[in-house]
């Protein structure tokens, strides 16, 4: 006769494993009835025929597609979340954000000719030139430019198993073949594993300025301005530190200008 205890052990784990899928797949349902609503709403405020009409759409739209954002983590997705949203401003005329979210996209889809082209065209409708300068690690380490992060760990991933295996082989065939292939395979790995890490660790914070705002000499208003021109909304701007428990930010503008804005003018990237 079977001992209770593990015949009770045995159908709490079952019970926890059912309940467990049960879960996801009801999130998964309601996930898909939020996309659902979130794209019909952007259909309706295309195909609106008052102002009215297409700004409650497009604003029931974002409500959902925001939800989604809150819910998941569309940093680790393919960007089609970011962009949707990035959309969704656009459409509301909102077009500081719309670049903020175009910026994100771009980093998770960098192939995406759609995504430059309407982050360009919100740019442009913010006054702003879209400022390109190919260097030498550019074009040196293009696929560090090409690939989104998630890609390049699914490389590395792939080009670690393969150098494993290979040298796994060589180790029992002792054929040079073999070697000299894992060797490259290796390399691969180590440079797509460097290229995650910097990416991860060592790459500048970038930001947008969501909010036009003055740069100061210090953090607080009673400082004076870095230049008599404020911040124009939607500038990408490199963030250096974080002052006053995150109430102000130290950032460099793309000209190299330094300086300080409040928080609630930037939104990290």
């Amino acid at each position: 006769m079977r001992n209770p205890l593990t015949v009770l052990i045995l159908l709490i784990f079952a019970g926890a494993v059912v309940n467990h899928f049960v879960y996801k797949h009801e999130e998964k349902i309601d996930r898909l009835e939020t996309l659902k609503k979130a794209y019909s709403g952007y259909v309706e405020g295309e195909s609106a025929e008052s102002l009215d009409e297409r700004e409650k759409a497009f604003n029931q739209s974002l409500k959902n597609y925001i939800d989604l954002e809150r819910d998941d983590q569309p940093e680790y997705g393919n960007g089609k979340l970011y962009f949707d949203i990035g959309n969704a401003y656009f459409q509301l005329g909102n077009y500081p954000f719309a670049v903020l979210y175009y910026y994100k996209a771009l980093k998770l889809m960098p192939r995406e000719d759609i995504v430059g082209r309407n982050l360009s065209t919100a740019l442009n409708k913010l006054g702003i030139g879209e400022k390109k300068k190919e260097t030498v690690f550019q074009n040196l380490f293009f696929f560090h430019f090409y690939l989104s992060v998630p890609e390049r760990l699914q490389l590395f991933t792939l080009f670690a198993f393969a150098a494993f295996f290979l040298f796994s082989v060589f180790i029992w065939l002792r054929k040079e073949l073999f070697k000299t292939v894992g060797k490259i395979a290796a390399f691969a790995a180590f440079l797509f594993f460097a290229s995650f890490l910097y990416s991860h660790y060592l790459s500048p914070i970038e930001a947008v300025i969501v909010k036009s705002s003055d740069l100061y000499r210090d953090s607080g208003f009673q400082y004076a301005k870095v230049q008599e021109e404020p911040i124009l909304s939607g500038n990408k701007v490199e963030v250096l530190d974080v002052i006053d428990q995150g109430a102000w930010l130290k950032i460099r503008l793309q000209g190299g200008e330094l300086g300080y804005v409040p928080q609630e003018a930037v939104r990290i990237i």
